[in-house]
């Protein structure tokens, strides 16, 4: 058993290269989540959140200064080691407001053939557009980093198959909604939002049964 989690070590180091050592700051993981999206999958809760939802499920994720600080590699070796999940599922927190060390690990898990969805409390289109602030610069360094920042985010738009964006509002909140907590917030598919140049919404092909023609 040791000697195949050191064998995955030196794998997932090869596969990430210098990206194995960027800094994530974390609130937690649940290993195998069922309520993250379908199927079984790795849950990365990361730390900071710039939204402050009243009524936020994980309030406690929103400091950007709590948690505890892990890095990209560690959290592959993780996923790696767990030969059940079928996908991983960044939220937190915000992980757009981490988007490098996001945008490494969502590469890498794609590379493992590992779907990808995020949760965010900005919507699509800003995201797509590049107007995703997180903290306010306090210098022309983190100005500069800030730029990167929102390249980084654009980028993992990009990796990412399934978004569910917005901002939880406690008003709309309902327990009959599907991988969402209120009925703003959408369940986007982007692949299909890609290929269209439209928001397109993700659906469940195992909800999606049509009655044939000859019925």
């Amino acid at each position: 058993m040791a000697q195949e989690q050191t064998k995955n070590t030196r794998r997932v180091q090869d596969e990430l290269g210098a990206a194995y050592a960027m800094p994530i700051r974390m609130y937690g993981v649940v290993e195998e989540s069922i309520v993250d999206g379908p199927g079984l999958r790795f849950s990365a809760f990361v730390q900071g959140c710039s939204h402050h939802c009243p009524g936020c499920h994980n309030r406690e994720s929103q400091p950007h200064e709590g948690g505890y600080l892990s890095t990209v590699g560690e959290l592959c070796e993780r996923i790696a080691n767990n030969v059940s999940v079928s996908g991983v599922t960044l939220t937190g927190g915000e992980p757009f407001e981490q988007p490098e060390a996001c945008l490494a690990l969502a590469r890498w898990c794609k590379t493992r053939g590992l779907s990808v969805w995020a949760y965010s409390g900005y919507c699509y289109e800003n995201i797509l557009a590049g107007n995703v602030p997180g903290r306010k610069a306090q210098d022309a360094s983190q100005a500069c980093r800030g730029n990167a920042a929102r390249c980084a985010a654009r980028a993992l738009l990009d990796v990412c198959d399934v978004l569910v964006d917005g901002p939880f509002v406690m008003e709309k909140r309902s327990y009959d909604l599907h991988w969402k907590g209120s009925s703003n917030q959408r369940v986007i598919d982007l692949a299909k939002t890609r290929r269209r140049g439209l928001v397109a919404l993700w659906q469940d092909e195992a909800m999606d049964f049509a009655v044939p023609e000859n019925w």
